[in-house]
């Protein structure tokens, strides 16, 4: 237990100064450090590593292998979720190498969620990010059973929705089904195959009979509707104005959290445009 505490310590301190680097290339064997000392604190055991052009990539020592293609897979939908969000080729979305964590056993992740993130683990959670400068992160547990798209991809969808929350502000509360919709959305664009066609199928058929709203307020939990929903907006006939939508988030005086109808308010859509639209290309995109 000391060892666990006196790590956990190494983790925050470690992160807390990476905030003061000025160069991004300097942060990278900081941010190592800190990888080490939070995957110590959970006590993991013994780790692999892979370092890829934007990402600092941690799992079990015998995930070894796969840590290539996971590699390849992560940096498509990092260049994927970087075109959506608007940014040139010039431009990296990250101020350094975000660190992306994978682990085998849910006392790892729920570990790391209390002894690293310090905060409580929700009953079903089973990924998590932060865009922080000091901790830019994500982290996988165990798949659910229910959860057909495998550690990789949910890894994959974390990292596109870091990225997101990095567009939209740090200080901005977006709502999940935006986030965790576009981390899968991206991972359609990026990488495609029966996963994203099984999504597109269900999205299709759900689009038939329900209604959209739904979908944002949390009437349904849908993975695969809140992915084609942020698709539309991220990819589809309303890509033009999803960067205004995600603007629209953003806090006012007096109101800390804004809503999905006021974000579509300012990004000129309303929600009667949106219910029609999206049902039509939902049904054509199956």
């Amino acid at each position: 237990m000391r060892c666990g505490i006196r790590a956990a310590a190494a983790v925050l301190a470690l992160w807390a100064g990476l905030a003061h680097a000025d160069d991004p290339a300097d942060k990278t064997p900081e941010r190592k450090k800190a990888a080490e000392a939070a995957w110590e604190t959970v006590g993991a055991g013994e780790f692999s590593t892979l370092e890829t052009k934007h990402l600092l990539i941690y799992a079990p020592k015998d995930g070894e292998k796969r840590l290539k293609d996971l590699g390849t897979l992560l940096e498509k939908q990092y260049d994927q979720a970087k075109s959506a969000l608007g940014y040139d080729d010039k431009t990296d979305p990250l101020p350094a190498k975000a660190v992306v964590f994978l682990f085998d056993a849910r006392d790892q992740f729920a570990a790391f969620v209390r002894r690293v993130e310090k905060r409580r683990l929700d009953s079903d959670e089973t990924a998590c990010f932060s865009a922080d400068d000091d901790a830019l992160h994500a982290a996988v547990g165990p798949t659910p059973a229910k959860d057909d798209w495998g550690t990789d991809g949910r890894a994959a969808g974390q990292l596109a929705a870091l990225m997101l929350a990095r567009k939209a502000g740090t200080k901005v509360p977006l709502p999940a089904w935006l986030t965790d919709g576009f981390g899968r959305a991206t991972y359609y664009h990026a990488v495609g195959g029966p996963k994203t066609a099984a999504d597109r199928r269900a999205a299709a058929t759900w689009a038939a009979k329900g209604n959209v709203k739904d979908v944002w307020a949390g009437a349904t939990d849908s993975a695969a509707l809140q992915g084609s929903l942020a698709d539309y907006f991220a990819y589809g006939p309303a890509s033009g104005k999803f960067l205004a939508l995600v603007k629209g988030f953003e806090p006012e005086e007096n109101v800390e959290k804004q809503t999905t109808e006021h974000a579509l308010d300012a990004a000129g859509l309303t929600p009667e445009r949106v219910e029609k639209s999206w049902k039509a290309w939902a049904t054509a995109a199956r």
